[in-house]
């Protein structure tokens, strides 16, 4: 939930400038305003050492397991904690109007002034959750003892911290921080120019930026991890055949060096030129090779499938969609207002009206980006039963899988994420593995999971189609 939390914090910033004056701006000197936009968040963070503390004390005299699920929900509450009060700051105390007043409205500065504050605050609550890391660490080390496999040394603390973050905050916010600087400079250069930013050409400029960004910025994304070349071996000559069987060009596969502690895969980039398979460290130490191929096989199945472009189109009928009824609604509200109190009610409806958006478009995403990891899934079981880009005409084979299954098994367990436990992009491990079991005996080229992603991108077209209808008429109609 990292990921949707950090996009939730830029939104917040990046509509700012849509809604009306903030109801308490004004009323309260600057001094206040700072301290009850930090206040708040400092006592949040106090309290989750505390319940971390509590929990880590609970692992260790009754070895009790549901204390790490009650210290993750704990993070959860603050996660959430500090974006609602992130939202109260900007769109009800005005830190970004205070900022701007002291600082002017430079690209990113304001901004960066502003998101600075809880961007911290989830460094802050790494470093809170660490004495519970360490001990499920130290749990998995005594099983990796008992395997015979290779071990690490837990990182220190403030190591630990920096990582985390790097992981959870700075690949996810580096290039919303990119396209907003983006966003910015081009209407500044429009204005300059003449030209409406509001307008096509504006909205055209935004979009390539939007693209160049996802396009370009891997090779930066990439040093976001401690990532070096795959070294030549049988490893990396399996996995670049596995590559060609299905069509798939990579500049380099790499591997993240997390001293163990992280067991995954990934792919970076849309262009061939720009992207990258990343395996873990862990993941190469302590599954099998066949468990590998399979968990390399899902990811190349991401990049055969289009997801990655699937999901930007999704996104923004997600958001055309959404917005069309909200604002409907919004709008009679406003205008059932009485004069006296619109201000503050324009702020409140206008507040709700974006969370209400968000929120189902993160609804939506989540769906649709489940029913893409059931493909990728399936298409792990297809690369596994012998299917290739030009052979579709076989069947899924129990024991392939049963090997991506048993993968998920081990990725999930040597992280110390339970199989049961839901997540918004992935589902749990356990849906995943019993729609994978059902595969056994069906022909690959007429698969469920492929139905289900096929439809899904229709209906993520007829949404953008519509959407895009529906701001058309409303440009029509405006005076």
């Amino acid at each position: 939930m990292h990921q949707v939390l950090i996009i939730a914090l830029f939104v917040v910033v990046f509509t700012r400038d849509t809604f009306g004056a903030p109801p308490l701006a004004d009323a309260l000197p600057a001094a206040w305003i700072l301290t009850l936009s930090v206040a708040p968040i400092a006592l949040l963070w106090l309290l989750l050492c505390a319940w971390v503390g509590r929990c880590a004390r609970a692992m260790d005299r009754h070895g009790s397991v549901r204390a790490i699920r009650r210290a993750e929900d704990g993070a959860g509450v603050f996660r959430w904690a500090v974006f609602l009060t992130h939202a109260w700051n900007v769109f009800g105390l005005g830190t970004l109007d205070l900022v701007r007043g002291v600082i002017g409205d430079l690209v990113l500065a304001d901004e960066l002034a502003v998101l600075l504050v809880p961007i911290a605050s989830i460094g802050a609550m790494h470093w809170a959750m660490y004495p519970i890391e360490r001990r499920v660490r130290e749990a998995v080390l005594f099983r990796r003892l008992d395997e015979g496999r290779p071990i690490h040394p837990f990182p220190e603390r403030w190591r630990y911290t920096w990582a985390a973050f790097r992981q959870s905050v700075l690949f996810m916010g580096l290039p919303l921080l990119l396209i907003m600087g983006w966003g910015e400079l081009s209407d500044a250069v429009l204005i300059a120019a003449g030209v409406d930013p509001e307008g096509g050409l504006g909205t055209l400029t935004q979009m390539a930026g939007v693209i160049g960004v996802l396009a370009l910025s891997p090779p930066i994304m990439r040093r976001m991890w401690d990532t070096v070349p795959l070294g030549h071996g049988p490893l990396r000559e399996h996995l670049h055949e596995l590559c060609a069987r299905h069509g798939v060009r990579v500049r380099s596969i790499l591997v993240w060096r997390t001293g163990g502690s992280i067991v995954n895969a990934a792919v970076l980039g849309l262009l061939a030129r720009l992207r990258y398979i990343i395996l873990t460290d862990g993941l190469i130490e302590l599954l099998e090779d066949r468990e590998v191929e399979a968990v390399a096989a899902h990811e190349i199945g991401h990049v055969r499938r289009r997801h990655v472009l699937w999901l930007g189109i999704a996104a923004l009928g997600s958001v055309l969609i959404v917005s069309a009824p909200v604002g409907l609604v919004a709008e009679l509200l406003l205008m059932l207002t009485p004069l006296g109190t619109f201000g503050l009610t324009e702020t409140l409806v206008s507040g709700g009206a974006m969370l209400v958006i968000f929120a189902g478009v993160i609804v939506l995403l989540g769906i649709v980006s489940r029913r893409f990891e059931w493909q990728a899934d399936a298409f792990a079981a297809q690369h596994l039963s012998g299917m290739t880009r030009d052979r579709m005409d076989v069947t899924i084979q129990e024991d392939a899988s049963a090997t991506m299954a048993s993968a998920l098994d081990r990725v999930a367990r040597l992280n110390g994420i339970d199989p049961g436990k839901f997540t918004w992009r992935h589902g749990s491990i356990r849906e995943r593995q019993r729609r994978l079991m059902r595969l056994a005996g069906q022909d690959a080229g007429r698969l469920g999971a492929d139905r289900q992603a096929r439809l899904v991108k229709i209906l993520s077209l007829v949404a953008l189609g519509a959407g895009g209808v529906a701001l058309a008429v409303e440009a029509a109609l405006l005076p």
